[in-house]
């Protein structure tokens, strides 16, 4: 009997401890289930968060107000017959006109809206809408009030065109009622300065939009959403929007190279000593920037250009002064490089080729005496050594080894790289120098500006820009902020060529320390005059008033004597529209002021007040221009449409807008939050049964 109670006392305990076992197995079980889930729906949410930011081409397509009420709405498309662009460059100043011609093909009344780039240092002063044989002038307005002027002549039937800068280099035109199966022109213009490297002169007109990358870490920085654009924005056929070019060069008969690295071009004889440019295919799609190239003969002493206008409030002025040629070899102090590449997406294909082929070429040209070190970044940031190491046979060799292993993909993470560059040790028997290679396609420039500029100390920094358009605002700010020279690699088989020219000026200034000595009231710009290299030379604009003072430059020379040089404003010749590239250099300084500490009203009033005195496109204003006759009648509805634009050119499709594994913004956070919610109530369900 009493075995008997035994075993069965036995058997209970047995059964009790199974089942507390079986019970806190369940529980585990449970818990890493729940744990999984919570995981699952996190990263859900994480993803989300880290997508591309939303972009202004998801236009709907509404009838009139029906973006008030929220009906259904149905995208439809638009297209631009044509761009032409006529420019017509006078020494180093370049007046500019692009006439672009919208088509709606539907059967509806329709507004067309487009994103287009312009130079960087672009002063846009007009904007002209052409309805037949009518031509109506655009006024500069507040954006915001230029805003409501166009929408109350879209809603009242009224042709209307609006242009705003949504960047320095980016732009967009927004084109209402245009009549079912009507054409409408818009033309824009705007002055700009060609870049110079001693007698070679080029300018770049930008054709295509590198979609940009949002760090989600940086979000306060970005200005505007409408860098990051998702694929309804861009055509994957590449042969949108045909863009031909007319080029009058004047004073032609004084150069000795005149040519195109990015386009095949035909020449022929204009007025006088002038020549016409124009695209040997007559028209090509906008896909990457048009690059003009001219030389004119080399001289030996240090020369001037300076051009005046005088308005009824003041003299304006535009100088450049070319540095005298060394008569000597500049002895080459020892160098510590870092080189910094840009390996994420938007590199893929003809950026990673010139990539790796400007940074062979750039430790081909370092010397015994020099060390260095190579950063590389996408959404990660990795680095050969760590730390700068001699050039040698065995450093070189690991370097050509990384960077034949460098493949571009992902995001561009640019700050943690260029921040690791810029903190790097020191020593004063080095020159201490950056070079950075990339595309610029971030959306996060102003962060990376104040990074530079907060940090650079006596380093200079060097941009090399990338691919058929790279964003050239980014590479030339971020160059001026560190002291250094922008290049912009236009044709992969100049790269060895340009990048030896610019590895010989890296090795000492040609000028350093320079002082612009002007009037008291005279108001100029840059305001720091950076370093000059090779035979680059000084360019400044300035605002006077009335009067014939000279002007006078001090600097240290390449051997670190002085020099300085006098420009008598007697030699000046007569120009136009310099008060206009004043204002857009005044703009853009009190832009840069609010990275500086100046508070945001205080910078808007300020470049409100120079944007519409001197009639100059700005962040703040837009151009707006309305025929004042009705062209439908109200019953009628306007539909909105998205034109699409074309990638640029080398760039790919799959790296931007290919297959995603992740689901939409939307969907990622509502199925984590659901997932969540199913994991607690397993969690404390099976919790119950088990009587805990």
């Amino acid at each position: 009997m009493r075995d008997r109670q035994t075993r069965t006392y036995h058997k209970n305990i047995v059964g009790l401890i199974t089942h507390k076992i079986k019970n806190s197995w369940q529980q585990i079980i449970v818990a890493l289930v729940a744990s999984i889930i919570a995981t699952l729906c996190v990263l859900n949410v994480v993803m989300a968060s880290e997508r591309p930011a939303a972009d202004m081409s998801a236009l709907k397509m509404v009838p009139m107000g029906a973006e008030q009420v929220g009906e259904a709405v149905t995208v439809q498309q638009a297209e631009i017959l044509s761009t032409e662009i006529s420019s017509v460059v006078t020494g180093f100043i370049v007046r500019t006109t692009v006439r672009q011609q919208f088509k709606n093909p539907s059967s509806e009344w329709m507004e067309g809206m487009y994103q287009f780039p312009l130079p960087d240092d672009a002063a846009v002063d007009e904007m002209v809408l052409i309805i037949g044989e009518r031509r109506i002038v655009s006024e500069i307005q507040e954006k915001k009030q230029a805003l409501k002027t166009y929408q109350k002549a879209a809603a009242a039937g009224k042709k209307a065109a609006l242009l705003s800068q949504q960047r320095p280099n980016m732009f967009s035109t927004a084109v209402a009622n245009i009549e079912p199966g009507g054409n409408i022109v818009v033309e824009l213009s705007f002055q700009s300065m060609a870049a110079q490297d001693g007698v070679n002169f080029s300018w770049r007109m930008p054709q295509a939009i590198t979609p940009r990358y949002n760090s989600p870490s940086a979000a306060t920085y970005i200005q505007d959403a409408n860098v990051t654009a998702p694929d309804s924005h861009y055509d994957r056929r590449g042969d949108r929007n045909p863009t031909s070019f007319r080029i009058l060069m004047q004073k032609a008969d004084a150069l000795s190279a005149l040519e195109s690295p990015s386009h095949d071009i035909d020449l022929s004889e204009g007025s006088g000593s002038a020549r016409v440019i124009k695209l040997s295919s007559g028209a090509m799609p906008a896909d990457k920037d048009f690059v003009l190239h001219w030389q004119y003969a080399q001289g030996e002493e240090a020369s001037t250009v300076v051009f005046f206008e005088d308005r009824e409030d003041a003299r304006y002025i535009l100088g450049m002064v070319l540095p005298p040629k060394a008569a000597t070899e500049v002895s080459s102090a020892p160098r510590d490089i870092t080189f910094v590449i840009d390996v994420s997406g938007s590199m893929h294909g003809l950026s990673m080729e010139q990539a790796r082929k400007a940074l062979r070429k750039g430790l081909e040209l370092l010397g015994p005496q020099d060390r260095f070190d190579i950063i590389a970044f996408n959404d990660r940031t990795w680095r050969l050594f760590g730390q700068s190491r001699p050039v040698n046979a065995t450093t070189l060799a690991k370097a050509h080894q990384f960077i034949g292993g460098l493949q571009a993909d992902r995001g561009t993470e640019m700050y943690p790289a260029l921040s690791a560059a810029l903190k790097d040790a020191r020593s004063e028997d080095y020159l201490r120098q950056i070079m950075f290679l990339t595309d610029g396609a971030v959306s996060n420039e102003q962060r990376m500006f104040d990074l530079v500029k907060k940090t650079v100390g006596p380093a200079r920094l060097f941009t090399v820009g990338l691919g058929s358009a790279p964003n050239g605002w980014f590479m030339r700010k971020a160059a001026e902020q560190g002291r250094g020279v922008h290049l912009q690699v236009s044709n992969l088989a100049n790269t060895q060529l340009e990048l030896e020219s610019l590895f010989y000026d890296m090795s000492a200034p040609t000028l350093q320390n320079i002082q612009l000595g002007l009037p008291e009231n005279s108001d100029y710009y840059p305001r720091q005059i950076p370093d000059l290299f090779g035979q680059r030379p000084l360019t400044f604009v300035a605002r006077q008033d009335q009067g014939v003072a000279p002007i006078r430059i001090a600097a240290l020379g390449p051997q670190g004597h002085p020099w300085t040089y006098d420009i008598e404003m007697s030699d000046a010749s007569m120009g136009s529209g310099i008060s206009k590239l004043w204002a857009g250099r005044k703009i853009e300084s009190l832009t840069d002021a609010r990275s500086r500490g100046m508070s945001e009203d205080l910078v808007r009033q300020a470049v409100l007040d120079v944007s519409l005195t001197h009639g100059v496109l700005s962040e703040f204003t837009s151009f707006v221009a309305v025929d004042q006759t009705p062209a439908r009648v109200r019953e009628d509805f306007l539909k909105k449409v998205q034109l699409k634009g074309n990638l640029p050119q080398g760039t790919s499709w799959e790296k931007f807008y290919g297959p995603k594994t992740a689901s939409p913004m939307i969907w990622q956070i509502t199925s984590g939050l659901v997932l969540l919610m199913l994991a607690i109530a397993l969690f404390f369900a099976v919790r119950r049964r088990a009587g805990i």
